[in-house]
């Protein structure tokens, strides 16, 4: 079998991992997780470890860098650690937290096992946006409504503005930007703002951010924000 299996974990919660997902999880050789090369843990690892034995999982350490140089090479060798693993006749999934599709690691690599030959099936998890909506018992659209996902940068100017074209934002990848979260709160007449960082995992907070002030959250690392604008 010449193909690797691509597998979102969901939000971190195990029970969320679809049926087929776990099926595949139980039957391959060699499971991957990713990991920062700054963090002893895996958050993938956290979500599967009931799941697979650690004789059969693999770390993926992928650099914290925006070094164009350090990530091809990372990224590059991995493709490669995974096409050695297929040529040996082991089954293989890579996992990811959230759904595969969304700023997921494995994009990068993608590309990289198509160049070398190898075929991958995605299998679908849980956003980590879902499950806040679900946690919080918000909707995130109604019917005749839109929303936008959206990365949490420097400037919040284009955030505002999206506000005029969609009913609700999801904001990702928020890490120690909160200031910036707090200013696009303000810019913005809001119905309901929701923070979940770490949902399902040691650590978990859900924060009414409509309540809360801008110095009772120094970070929000594995962080997801929604955002739904007053009518």
């Amino acid at each position: 079998m010449n193909k690797v299996f691509v597998i979102g974990l969901g939000a971190g919660d195990s029970g969320l991992i679809t049926l087929k997902a776990y099926e595949i999880l139980k039957g391959c050789d060699v499971v991957i997780t990713p990991k920062s090369k700054l963090s002893p843990r895996s958050v993938a690892l956290e979500i599967v470890k009931d799941i697979v034995e650690k004789d059969r999982i693999e770390f993926f350490n992928f650099p914290t860098t925006n070094d164009e140089g350090d990530l091809k090479e990372a990224y590059d060798r991995e493709a490669n650690r995974i096409k050695q693993l297929i040529s040996q006749g082991k089954r293989v999934a890579y996992t990811t937290i959230g759904d595969v599709s969304i700023y997921s690691t494995f994009n990068y690599l993608s590309e990289r096992l198509t160049h070398l030959g190898v075929d991958f099936e995605i299998v679908e998890g849980v956003p980590s946006f879902i499950s806040l909506a679900n946690r919080v018992k918000k909707p995130l659209v109604l019917k005749g409504e839109s929303f936008a996902v959206v990365e949490l940068k420097e400037g919040v100017d284009k955030i505002v503005r999206l506000f005029e074209l969609v009913d609700t934002v999801v904001v990702m990848k928020i890490g120690g930007r909160i200031r910036q979260l707090f200013e696009l709160i303000r810019s913005v007449k809001l119905e309901y703002a929701y923070l979940g960082s770490r949902l399902y995992l040691e650590g978990e907070r859900i924060i009414d951010l409509m309540d809360a002030k801008q110095d009772e959250i120094s970070d929000a690392y594995l962080s997801v924000a929604i955002l739904k604008r007053l009518k």
